[in-house]
């Protein structure tokens, strides 16, 4: 693949998750573009007649300060989307094969290793140069850097008897005191915070 590649591992696919990957993506190539061309995935696109596509509120909400134009791919058409199925299966052909790890920490920490040390370094037959260069004379936005909050999922939570909040298919204690009370929690891939009121 001649392109250079970004790659992070998650553990879902919600719409915080993808606007938080997308941030360090933009991060990682230093700076956004004026156009990012997304599936039909409904973190992005809610319905589609033909032409006329309504994009995901929040997804829009996300790109704005970026002032991003998003552009989504026609349906079955599999040519627009070439260089991202091509990019897949080079990543699972030479970076998966043989890797064991202990946790997405450690998986994310190799593939970074692997993507500044081989996949965006290694010339490519066709261009005769690396992803790595390839990227140089691109002109990217610089990055609106705003409240790390806007890629949190923010939920309400029923404190119950056992002094637990249930949140995406785990529970977690809080003091015994907050039992019945409904809470505020904060999530991103790391950490989960929750509060009442302004505890």
């Amino acid at each position: 693949y001649s392109r250079k590649l970004y790659v992070e591992f998650t553990h879902s696919q919600k719409q915080e998750t993808l606007h938080h990957c997308l941030f360090n993506a933009f991060c990682f190539f230093g700076g956004s573009p004026s156009e990012l061309v997304v599936d039909n995935m409904t973190t992005a696109v809610i319905e589609r007649r033909g032409r006329v596509i309504r994009f995901n509120d929040a997804f829009l909400k996300f790109l704005l300060p970026f002032k991003i134009i998003p552009k989504a791919c026609n349906i079955r058409a599999a040519h627009e989307k070439g260089k991202v199925e091509r990019s897949i299966q080079y990543i699972r052909k030479s970076f998966w094969p043989l890797k064991n790890f202990k946790d997405l920490d450690d998986v994310q920490e190799q593939v970074y290793q692997w993507l500044n040390r081989t996949a965006n370094q290694r010339v490519h037959q066709t261009t005769g140069q690396s992803p790595e260069n390839r990227t140089l004379n691109l002109r990217l936005r610089p990055l609106p850097f705003g409240p790390v909050n806007i890629y949190k999922e923010i939920v309400t939570v029923q404190v119950y008897k056992d002094f637990s909040v249930r949140f995406d298919s785990n529970a977690y204690t809080v003091p015994p005191w907050c039992i019945g009370k409904r809470l505020t929690l904060k999530s991103d891939q790391k950490t989960l915070e929750l509060f009442y009121k302004d505890k």
